[in-house]
């Protein structure tokens, strides 16, 4: 069985492949679906260390919302304003062809409200008609989808706030911010957003941005719905899981897999030593099992007999720390000779009625399995 690791584990703008787990990660993405769903004017914002997966949830809102809702995705990625790659995404033909042709096909269901009349029929086709329209204004209450079929609006920030209210009258609306940083020019136009556009905003920053906010008004709004992701044990396996499903209990407790503190770091590090097992493995006929063999080998120590002493002192400094509450009343310090036998015994420890006796052994399954 093959696994899907990516083999540059730093996500892309805007990607169809994404596998997103992790209980922090799902939470978050239904948290910005339910705000997008709902219509709420609010911010939500996602912070962490980079390589922490902040993308990747972006784009999964985007992959499972994006044919309910209008998103606006805004990738701040060597930019110092929010207005132009705001515009470059809405001028994009795919997103600039869906809002025309809901825009066109309101208005055509209300033509004569419009001023379609008898005489405009006969003169000029509907779509002909309403395109010598743009620039211009109608009659009664549609104006915005006017502005929205014609795409009317000055490219700046003004234009943007106003593009996106009146998208919000023709569906829900959702504007994605990725990679906020401290620009003056952004913080300033992020500001105004918040407070002027009436539609669902999130944004994705490393931890720091926020930290160094020095616009206290829009630090407060950024930290009113914030989400910080962090690595846990129990999300590095569900996320090894939604890559590697067959390998993720052996992968998980690997050193430098189960140590990963970034989601691309644990990604990187478990793609590494699968792809190693898998070319050991290569050609035998019982592929998976050798593989798990071989991420097992990976897991002894590499001074058993070291790794042995440590372990032994480990458990009797436990055994010390429980003395009272276990009513033990001696730990011998070391390996206890025992004469009637003849033999020695890792660990010797006395209670009020008992003498206990035992060994440490470091071992792997298939050892066990033959003993």
């Amino acid at each position: 069985m093959t696994c899907d690791f990516p083999e540059f584990p730093v996500e892309k703008y805007v990607n169809d492949d994404v596998k997103l787990a992790g209980r922090q990660w799902i939470e978050a993405k239904e948290k910005i679906k339910r705000a997008i769903e709902e219509g709420r004017s609010v911010v939500l914002t996602v912070t962490g260390d980079p390589g922490m997966g902040k993308t990747t949830l972006l784009n999964s809102v985007y992959n499972e919302m994006k044919e309910k809702a209008y998103l606006i995705y805004i990738d701040l990625s060597g930019k110092d304003n929010i207005a132009e790659p705001a515009w470059a995404w809405v001028e994009k033909a795919s997103v600039n062809e869906r809002i025309r042709a809901e825009a066109f096909k309101l208005l055509y269901e209300n033509r004569r409200a419009i001023g379609y009349g008898t005489l405009a029929w006969v003169r000029r086709e509907f779509g002909n008609w309403l395109s010598k329209k743009c620039g211009e204004k109608i009659q009664g209450a549609l104006g915005y989808a006017l502005r929205l079929y014609c795409l009317d609006y000055p490219r700046d920030l003004d234009g943007l706030i106003q593009f996106l209210n009146d998208l919000k009258a023709l569906g829900k609306v959702g504007v994605l911010i990725d990679e906020l940083h401290l620009s003056e020019g952004i913080m300033s136009e992020l500001h105004r957003l918040i407070n002027t556009a009436r539609v669902p905003i999130v944004v994705t920053a490393v931890s720091g941005v926020i930290a160094d906010l020095t616009d206290l008004p829009l630090k407060r709004r950024l930290m009113e719905n914030k989400v910080e992701l962090k690595l846990t044990q129990e999300d590095a396996y569900e996320i090894l899981k939604a890559y590697c499903p067959d390998f993720a209990g052996e992968l998980i407790r690997l050193e430098e897999v189960g140590n990963a503190t970034r989601v691309n770091e644990l990604l990187r590090a478990a793609r590494s030593a699968f792809l190693e097992a898998q070319r050991r493995c290569e050609g035998e006929y019982r592929r998976d099992e050798c593989m798990r063999a071989e991420l097992a080998k990976s897991l002894l120590p590499e001074d058993v007999q070291e790794a042995s002493v440590l372990l032994e002192k480990a458990i009797r400094e436990e055994l010390m720390r429980v003395a009272e509450r276990h009513k033990i009343t001696y730990v011998h310090e070391r390996g206890k000779r025992i004469e009637d036998a003849g033999t020695t015994v890792d660990l010797y420890f006395v209670t009020d009625r008992s003498v206990y006796l035992g060994d440490v052994k470091l071992s792997n399954s298939r050892i066990l399995s033959e003993a």
